[in-house]
């Protein structure tokens, strides 16, 4: 049993844990360790300290503490809890203090009974460092993922990553929901939960988009990706493999952002039927000119008029007459902007 030492002044609160020959001052990521040869040396040193802060004007409160708790408390300094969300929250601030945040958050999470994670690089990146920690030591219970910064633009957050997304998906076996920006790595993965992936990237990288046609994901319903924002995307061809390679019998939504040829996308996209589970699929991209695009919505129609709702970017890219002939080829098209935004933090802030 270790014991907490709290000395006050004013608003200046300094805290010491003893622990057999260890004293701890401070908390977090800051906290100082001393250890001692033995027992007594500590205690000795201790009293010193203490004999010594209280002359100075401090008030002492001392309690005994288990081990848990003193763990809890190195956490409250290093992550954010949310209990209305059971939602565990790591900001990466410094490179410093990456490697400390990743080992702890296992333990962390399993004593806060998480059901959530959610990851900021603000702007240190844990990289493959929070992948190892989580394939290293699995959380049956979480069930959401995210990893992505909400005040910054997905351009800036180019580079973030968490590592090896597969190995994160291996150490979250009842993982739902996963939202994550940035360059992911993404190999062949297997996952039998997992039922909504929001991947966004300027640019989601090719061997990212090969990585999830390679992938097996039977639950999965929703399918998000922003393929850039102002670096040039994969090739559409790149993009139809991975679509059509990935094993997802349940997938019904499909989101696609960021084609640097709209017209090009849906031609590649639509040369076959598309999959039978298919309900809704939401396409946004560069269009060059109306008339290419009526022209293959023609060519398309017979395979995209079996969607129950086909989304484009009517209001903003297209005339009034071409968006009223796009209307009369496919009935279930509608603008884009009447579905909900599926980028947007908004997305997973009831996760």
């Amino acid at each position: 049993m270790a014991t907490e030492h709290l000395l006050t002044r004013g608003l200046d609160t300094i805290r010491i844990v003893h622990d057999d020959c260890d004293l701890v001052t401070g908390e977090g990521e800051h906290a100082v360790t001393q250890t001692f040869d033995d027992v007594d040396d500590a205690r000795s040193h201790l009293e010193y300290v203490l004999k010594r802060m209280r002359r100075d004007g401090y008030g002492l409160t001392s309690r005994p503490i288990s081990l848990e708790d003193g763990q809890r408390d190195i956490a409250d300094g290093l992550f954010e809890w949310d209990p209305e969300r059971r939602r565990l929250k790591c900001v990466f601030v410094e490179d410093d203090g990456v490697r400390v945040r990743c080992e702890l958050l296992p333990d962390v999470a399993e004593a806060r009974g998480a059901a959530g994670l959610h990851f900021v690089c603000d702007h240190a990146i844990p990289g493959p460092a929070l992948s190892a920690a989580l394939a290293g030591r699995p959380l049956p219970q979480i069930r959401s993922f995210i990893f992505d910064t909400p005040f910054q633009t997905i351009t800036r957050q180019y580079a973030n990553t968490p590592g090896r997304l597969d190995l994160v998906f291996h150490g979250l076996p009842a993982l739902e929901s996963a939202y994550v920006t940035g360059a992911p790595e993404l190999r062949r993965c297997g996952h039998t939960r997992l039922k909504h992936l929001h991947l966004l990237g300027d640019p989601l990288p090719p061997a990212t988009l090969a990585g999830l046609g390679d992938s097996d994901f039977p639950a999965l319903e929703r399918l998000v990706l922003c393929l850039s924002r102002d670096a040039e995307p994969a090739p559409a061809v790149d993009v139809v493999r991975a679509l059509r390679s990935l094993r997802a019998p349940a997938l019904r939504h499909v989101y696609l952002s960021g084609s640097d040829d709209l017209v090009a996308l849906i031609d590649a996209l639509c040369d076959r039927p598309l999959p039978a589970s298919w309900t809704v699929l939401s396409l946004e991209g560069v269009l060059r000119d109306e008339d290419d695009l009526l022209a293959v919505l023609e060519d398309r129609a017979p395979v995209l008029g079996r969607l129950q709702r086909l989304a484009l970017p009517l209001a903003d890219d297209l005339s009034d007459d071409a968006a009223d002939r796009v209307l009369a080829l496919l009935p279930a098209v509608v603008d884009r902007d009447e579905l909900p935004d599926q980028l947007l933090p908004s997305v997973y802030e009831d996760w």
